[in-house]
């Protein structure tokens, strides 16, 4: 498109950009619209230098060479999407990059990088540059709003929460494993490889005043699969169908900024209750042994202040309680139909 002829003959004139605004100031009542971006775009282009500097385009074309010795393609529509909490944890991000980038079974990874100052953005940018490596940046918003983006931006069928201190395994088999069943259980809605709790809440639970004795139903135990009434991160796979009909995850369990204690545990249980099942299979993605794990060396315990860190979950912890209770029996009963069904299914197989 041509620029009007008041704008081309101004343009011919025009030798300063003193010149362009006296210009712009006499001639504001006879210059059509379309001739201010040409009068705007030609002061710009007079006060600034936009060539792209030599060593900028060498360093393009070095990662574009680099991305192209990959040979990996866009994914349209991939299956499993890996999903990385981070947060100050840059010693273990080339670990973790290089045994996810080596999964031929992780179509996607995609990097919640919350703020950190420790250098994990730059080691993060530095080695996803795959197609479907994407790094999302947020400011200390923590878990629940994080990840949430990060689900929405993926189009995964499958979405793998892990956390930035994750041992993930060398062995690649973890993965096609929880792809499986999510194949033979197609209500499977989520399912965690961390820690199972095997009692939903109750009304005893319900009942207690704060600080009082309960008992603990979780494990972190080993053995074959089942359905359990909720996990917790992980890792921890979710159906995408499941999160979007279930509403994602509760942001009233933090603030920007606050742990998201027990969401995790929430969405599983509510999950029950919008009729998908929940399931517990152990992978040992937290120390490499089996029920092993420093919770003191988390990034909540780290570097925020550990008694409000405890306080904020024993508050979290009771909010659950209050809500799932009522429905303690409802929950029980789906998972116990649910390990029925794979008894009869073990006993036919091994027949």
């Amino acid at each position: 498109m041509r620029p009007p002829s008041v704008a081309r003959s101004a343009i011919a004139r025009l030798a300063s950009r003193r010149r362009v605004r006296r210009l712009l100031r006499s001639a504001s009542d006879r210059v059509p619209y379309e001739a201010w971006t040409w009068l705007e775009a030609y002061a710009r282009w007079r006060r600034l230098d936009t060539r792209v500097p030599d060593e900028v385009v060498a360093r393009v074309k070095a990662r574009k060479a680099a991305g192209a010795a990959l040979r990996a393609s866009y994914a349209h529509d991939p299956r499993l999407a890996v999903v990385v909490t981070s947060f100050n944890q840059v010693w273990n991000v080339h670990t973790l990059a290089d045994r996810l980038l080596a999964n031929p079974h992780v179509d996607e990874i995609v990097v919640c990088e919350d703020g950190s100052l420790d250098g994990s953005l730059e080691a993060w940018v530095s080695r996803l540059i795959v197609p479907n490596g994407f790094v999302i940046r947020s400011n200390d918003l923590h878990e629940i709003r994080s990840l949430d983006r990060a689900f929405r931006l993926s189009r995964a069928e499958v979405l793998c929460v892990i956390q930035d201190d994750d041992v993930v395994p060398e062995d690649p088999s973890w993965a096609a494993e929880a792809l499986a069943l999510f194949d033979a259980h197609p209500r499977l809605g989520v399912l965690g490889g961390f820690q199972a709790r095997l009692e939903a809440p109750t009304a005893e639970e319900a009942g207690a005043a704060p600080g009082d004795p309960l008992p603990d139903s979780s494990t972190r135990a080993a053995g074959p699969f089942r359905f359990v009434p909720t996990v917790c991160i992980g890792p921890y796979y979710v159906r995408s169908r499941c999160y979007d009909e279930c509403g994602g995850f509760d942001t009233a369990y933090s603030e920007p900024g606050q742990a998201g204690v027990g969401f995790d545990e929430e969405f599983a249980l509510r999950a029950w209750l919008r009729g998908w099942q929940v399931g517990y299979l152990h992978q040992p993605f937290k120390t490499g042994v089996e029920g092993g794990y420093d919770l003191g060396a988390g990034g909540t315990f780290l570097y925020g202040e550990p008694t409000e860190r405890t306080e904020h979950a024993r508050a979290n912890g009771r909010r659950v309680v209050q809500t799932y209770a009522p429905h303690h029996d409802a929950i029980m009963e789906a998972v116990r139909a649910g390990n029925a069904r794979l008894a009869a299914e073990s006993t036919i197989t091994e027949a």
